[in-house]
Order: C-alpha cells, then sequence, then structure tokens
C-alpha cells in the first residue's frame, strides 16, 4: 500500500469500463489523476478519495464540453441542410416564374427570384441590341412594356420616353408646328437649352437639326439602358447576399449558445465548476490543517476542521 492509503497507479475501474464504452482513452484518465496526486501529494486515504473526486469532476467537464461540441455540429449540420434545401428551392425557382403576372404588371415588379433577374437580363440585353440597330421597331417597344408592364415607375417612364422619341424620329419626321394630327414626336428634350435653336425659335427645323437631337436622345437612351442593367445585377447581388451567401455569418451564430437545448449543459458544467472548486478548497484545508497539527498539535484547529469537512 502506498502512504495515501491507496494502491500505487490503482484508479477507480467504473469509469475505465465507461471510458472504453465511450470510446474514449483510459490512459488520459490515469494521466489526469496521476498528475493530481502528484501536485498536491495526498497523505492519506481521505485526501486520495478527494483527488480521485476531482479527476472523475474534470472527466465529466470534458465530457459536458464534448457534449456541447457536439450540439455545435448538430446546428452546423442542420444550417447546412437548410443552405441546401436553400439552394435546390433557388435552382427550381430559376427555371420558371408567373409568366401571367409578369404579363400584367411587369417583369420588373414580380416577386425576386433568379429566374426574374435572368429573364430581365436577357430583355434588357435585347433592347440595348436594338437601338444599337438604330431599328426602335415596334418589338423594342413590345419589350419594354414586358419589362416595366403598364405602371412603369419614373426611371421607366424616362427609358420608355426616350424608346418612343426615337422610334417616332426614325418613322418619320414632322415638325412641331405643323399641325398634323400627331404633332412632333421627337418633341422637347430634357430643356430647351438642349435643342437646336432653330426649333427653340420656331423656325425651320432642318435635318441636321434632327441628327443632332436624335443623337442626344439615343444617347441618353443607351445610358439609360445601361443604368438599368446595371441596376438590375446589383439587385440580383443582393438577393444571392440575402439567400445563399449569407452563410458563413449564420455558421458563425450557431456557435453562439442562445437555444433551449443549451440551458442544460452549460447548467451542468457551472455545477461541475462549483463542485471541482469546493473539493479543491476542501483538500487545501485538510492539508493545511494536516500540516498545523502536526506542528502545533491544537486541538481547536482539528476541531475546527472536523467542522469544516463535516459542512461539505
Amino acid at each position: 500500500m502506498a502512504r495515501n492509503g491507496s494502491a500505487a497507479g490503482a484508479v477507480r475501474l467504473g469509469p475505465v469500463y465507461t471510458m472504453q464504452d465511450l470510446a474514449e482513452k483510459p490512459e488520459d484518465y490515469r494521466q489526469l489523476l496521476e498528475g493530481l496526486r502528484a501536485a498536491f501529494q495526498p497523505a492519506n486515504p481521505a485526501e486520495g478519495l478527494l483527488i480521485e473526486d476531482i479527476a472523475l469532476l474534470h472527466l465529466r467537464k470534458r465530457r459536458n464540453q464534448q457534449a456541447q461540441q457536439g450540439l455545435i455540429r448538430k446546428s452546423l449540420g442542420r444550417l447546412a441542410r437548410e443552405r441546401s434545401e436553400r439552394l435546390l428551392e433557388i435552382t427550381q425557382e430559376s427555371s420558371s416564374f408567373s409568366h401571367k403576372q409578369a404579363d400584367e404588371i411587369g417583369l420588373a415588379n414580380i416577386d425576386d427570384s433568379p429566374a426574374k433577374f435572368k429573364e430581365l437580363t436577357r430583355l434588357l440585353d435585347m433592347v440595348s441590341q436594338v437601338v444599337d440597330r438604330g431599328e426602335f421597331s415596334e418589338e423594342g417597344g413590345k419589350l419594354l412594356f414586358k419589362i416595366f408592364g403598364p405602371n412603369p415607375s419614373m426611371r421607366a417612364a424616362r427609358i420608355i420616353g426616350f424608346y418612343s422619341h426615337c422610334r417616332d424620329c426614325v418613322a418619320g419626321f414632322r415638325p412641331p408646328d405643323s399641325g398634323e394630327e400627331n404633332g412632333s414626336a421627337c418633341g422637347p428634350a430634357d430643356s430647351e437649352a438642349d435643342l437646336p435653336a432653330a426649333y427653340q425659335s420656331g423656325e425651320g427645323y432642318t435635318e441636321d437639326d434632327q441628327r443632332i437631337l436624335n443623337k442626344s436622345i439615343n444617347d441618353d437612351l443607351r445610358a439609360a439602358l445601361l443604368e438599368e442593367r446595371l441596376l438590375t445585377g446589383t439587385k440580383y447581388e443582393r438577393y444571392l447576399d440575402e439567400h445563399v451567401r449569407s452563410f458563413p455569418a449564420v455558421r458563425a451564430e450557431a456557435l453562439a449558445p442562445s437555444e433551449s437545448e443549451w440551458r442544460m449543459p452549460l447548467r451542468q458544467e457551472q455545477l461541475l465548476d462549483q463542485q471541482i472548486e469546493r473539493k479543491t478548497r476542501l483538500l487545501l484545508f485538510m492539508q493545511w490543517v494536516r500540516q498545523k497539527s502536526a506542528r502545533t498539535r491544537t486541538p481547536y484547529i482539528v476541531k475546527k476542521a472536523k467542522l469544516v469537512c463535516g459542512a461539505e
């Protein structure tokens, strides 16, 4: 028997068997126990048992922390499944959308989806190609109506106005004061200062004046289409950020113990810390009393130690 009242290197077999069942390494527990024995140097069986209790409490705390890690892995797995399901939904959404609703209110006004943004981009590119060819046909007008619908925004109305102006000018120029039924399709630009001098004065409107005005409106149309194209791309990026790319942030959030299933492990860890602290303080106090009693043999110290031990 060793001086501490237990066989040298002996450990309780219960924890060892349990560790084997849990695929843990009993050698880790033995090393922890031997480290505590080396640190505290127990002089009797009582102190030796306290050290074993402390070692077992540390073992339980380690298991508790492993359980917390399991909860984190469980949360991450759930988030990964949700992300996969969302990606699948987005993939399905990208293949179709409500064409009937798009025809009624305009593609730009339906609910956001990958299909919507891809179709918007495609239609805007088609309009840009029509403008680049200088055709300004009815086809382009129908495309704009399909994009923006019957109630366009101010920005969309500006694009439609530019396109209608260019289309009518290509169809045939009519001076603003000709008195014809349709008036001038090449009517005023953004301000009178942008118009040729002859137009402002009401004098004859030459073909050169028409070309200058048409070029100005055409350039404005190109710029407005490009702006709309870029805005559509920005909205699509925001959509992806919100529904797909936010996963890293959500994954980091899963590390925060906030759900109800975390309450019990955290509470158990707190209780284990308290028990480890109490037993360690008791062990240190017993050793202090033993050393003090060996020097002074004071009955008061022995009595106080018994009271403290009894209270514990």
